[in-house]
């Protein structure tokens, strides 16, 4: 994850551009984000389904429960405390999967965060607002130039 990335080795990234990221501060069990992953399914564009399915299919059961059980531990902590290079959260306001408390809380944690929202945006942002994410992050980016 790239937090944990950034909270290591803190010479790695510049910037760090979060999506709805999953399972942080809230960290939900194994079951919860299966319950939200469900929920969001029906959300999001149709010609995404089978990508995702074959994703999911190519990774296996065995390797999405041990990726989802690692989220658990994974960010407990200071970790996040640890980040500190600028970060853009994107928040996608019809997602069910991240909750928009999450982020900021993860805001709270990271001293440099910029949150920005985007109303009517599921789980997969970047699919079904591709042209707003992308504006937010060349925002982001440009900021970071200054």
């Amino acid at each position: 994850m790239m937090f944990d990335l950034a909270a290591r080795y803190p010479t790695f990234p510049s910037a760090l551009i979060a999506c709805a990221p999953t399972g942080i501060p809230e960290n939900p069990s194994v079951r919860v984000q299966f319950l939200r992953l469900l929920l969001d399914l029906p959300r999001e564009r149709l010609g995404l389904l089978l990508p995702g399915l074959r994703a999911y299919t190519r990774c296996g059961p065995r390797r999405m429960y041990r990726l989802a059980r690692d989220q658990e531990a994974h960010m407990t902590g200071p970790l996040l405390g640890r980040v500190e290079v600028p970060t853009l959260l994107l928040d996608g306001l019809a997602d069910p999967v991240v909750q928009s408390w999450t982020l900021w809380e993860i805001h709270e944690a990271i001293p440099h965060t910029v949150i920005r929202q985007i109303p009517g945006a599921t789980h997969a942002m970047a699919d079904s607002f591709p042209c707003t994410v992308a504006q937010y992050t060349l925002d982001f980016l440009n900021l970071m130039e200054r």
